[in-house]
């Protein structure tokens, strides 16, 4: 397995990430954060100070040798601890 930053993941791997990290509080995402936790409100949008695409260049995935994101570890690495 590797660990790849999410801005440089292929297209098609990179949608699955943003479908499957549905807790991230981005811009774009504020609709789908609000289902994700069940609350009624959400912080202020001063919360939401990134976007979809500073998220994934600040995030690294586990990638499977076949290229597939890893369905083992789940998590994302935020970039301070991946390198």
């Amino acid at each position: 397995m590797a660990l790849i930053r999410g801005d440089l993941l292929p297209e098609r791997l990179r949608r699955q990430v943003l479908d499957a990290y549905g807790y991230r509080l981005t811009k774009e995402n504020r609709a789908r954060a609000r289902k994700w936790y069940g609350k009624r409100s959400l912080p202020s949008s001063a919360a939401f100070k990134h976007t979809d695409a500073e998220w994934l260049r600040t995030h690294y995935f586990e990638v499977t040798r076949s290229g597939e994101l890893s369905q083992v570890r789940r998590h994302a690495v935020p970039a301070a601890l991946a390198e």
